[in-house]
């Protein structure tokens, strides 16, 4: 179907790996530069040179062995938010907005990697941070900077009075752009982007007068030791990518998480045979590589990254050097093409009763065809998502402990809270979500 002048869109799971797939010559169109109004990240680099230059120098963070060296700090961040769960919230019934708790712990655990310090969101009264609430208003404004990508640009040069008059929901995203010296802590969120600018900034003092840590290897004192181009070292690209790198992890982490929390806690079959495994594994003392191995933990986790989706817009791809053939259809080099993850974690013909939460689906036969091929929310080939390792070591070590541990209730928590209604880049449920509230028994 081609869905603009220029774009087709192909709706065919099978075809996936052929639009998103390796190779030099696969570019994003132009406009993506500017879609979120962060040109400098490595998700803004639309030559698929440029890119490559980029993500050479973050690869190393984000493999499965890096983060294996991080599981302890990893576990330190979710012991300190358990400790909090058992302090502050069990036998109470202190209702608790736990996708704020999940938002949080991800946040802490990413820009400690990335710095080697902690914004401390998990000591937030409640998890709940006005970055939390820019997040969400920066979701619904992402859309409208995608199909519109001067529209940032255009914002940016207006006073603040007319865009709060055009969208009042815009209005805390202005905080990003203000520093105050009065701030506590944990509200260091509520300036985040220049709180990116001046963690660069101080890594670069430091590496000036040689007092870089280097045997700490975080992720930008390592940016600033690589060959870059001068223009790739600026501290307004170095700071978008910071933040892109924090706003994706955090985002996809805490929605997945989120996901499984609401389906586990509503099926008593799920939540009993996810307790039986893990239990009988003792799996709050096993590794990641050891937790790998409980298929049903693996399985539960899997199910709630398909039905999470992560980024459902489409993000085109253009094969520059070669033409594309679809069945009768030959697609001449330089077209944009996309599919959605939305579409492919919901096809019929590969996840039966899509909108069912069915772990076992997972759980297949020795033979079958493997699902993990048409689990896209991590994207596929040259610009799959760097963080999934990560992702997928936060999520297993919460998963096994979060729901033995715990004796958690869902709180005026129905599906309309997880369900997708809408396209705000990543997942949009309907309006007046009060978001995924439970109570610890």
């Amino acid at each position: 179907m081609r869905v603009t002048p220029d774009e087709i869109h192909i709706s065919d799971p099978e075809f996936y790996e052929t639009i998103y797939s390796h190779g030099s010559d696969i570019d994003k169109p132009a406009y993506m530069k500017w879609s979120l109004g962060t040109p400098g990240t490595m998700f803004a680099a639309t030559d698929a040179a440029h890119h490559r230059m980029r993500r050479t120098s973050l690869n190393q963070f984000f493999s499965k062995k890096k983060i294996l060296e991080l599981a302890p700090r990893i576990r330190d961040q979710v012991q300190k938010m358990f400790s909090r769960l058992e302090k502050e919230y069990k036998g109470n019934d202190k209702v608790l907005r736990i996708d704020f708790m999940f938002a949080a712990v991800a946040a802490d655990i990413v820009t400690g990697y990335s710095f080697d310090r902690s914004y401390n969101f998990l000591d937030a009264p409640e998890f709940i941070s006005p970055f939390t609430s820019s997040i969400e208003s920066f979701k619904k404004a992402a859309k409208l900077s995608v199909n519109f990508p001067w529209l940032p640009r255009l914002l940016s040069k207006l006073p603040e009075n007319w865009v709060a008059a055009m969208n009042p929901e815009i209005i805390p995203s202005f905080e990003f752009r203000k520093v105050s010296d009065e701030r506590s802590h944990y509200l260091l969120d509520t300036y985040f982007l220049q709180a990116m600018v001046e963690q660069i900034e101080e890594i670069q003092r430091d590496r000036a007068e040689d007092k870089i840590d280097r045997g700490k290897g975080t992720i930008f004192t390592e940016i600033l030791e690589a060959k870059l181009a001068p223009s790739e070292m600026t501290t307004a690209r170095l700071a978008d990518e910071a933040a892109g790198i924090v706003g994706a992890a955090l985002e996809t982490t805490k929605w997945a998480l989120s996901v499984i929390t609401y389906y586990v806690l509503s099926d008593k079959e799920v939540l009993d045979r996810l307790r039986k495994e893990v239990t009988e594994a003792r799996a709050e003392t096993l590794s990641l590589p050891e937790l790998e191995k409980l298929p049903y933990l693996m399985a539960v986790i899997q199910e709630g990254l398909r039905m999470s989706y992560g980024t459902i817009g489409r993000s085109p791809r253009i094969h520059r050097t070669r033409p594309i053939q679809y069945g009768d259809y030959v697609i001449p080099p330089g077209t944009p093409i996309s599919t959605s993850t939305y579409i492919v974690h919901n096809d019929e013909t590969i996840y039966p009763d899509s909108h069912q939460f069915n772990p076992s689906r997972w759980i297949q036969p020795d033979g079958a065809k493997p699902l993990s091929r048409y689990l896209t929310c991590f994207s596929k080939g040259s610009r799959m998502c760097l963080g999934m390792q990560l992702a997928y070591a936060e999520m297993e070590l919460i998963v096994a402990e979060l729901f033995t541990r715990f004796d958690l209730e869902l709180f005026e928590t129905t599906q309309k809270d997880v369900i997708c209604t809408h396209d705000q880049m990543g997942v949009g449920v309907s309006e007046g979500s009060k978001g995924i509230r439970v109570i610890v028994r």
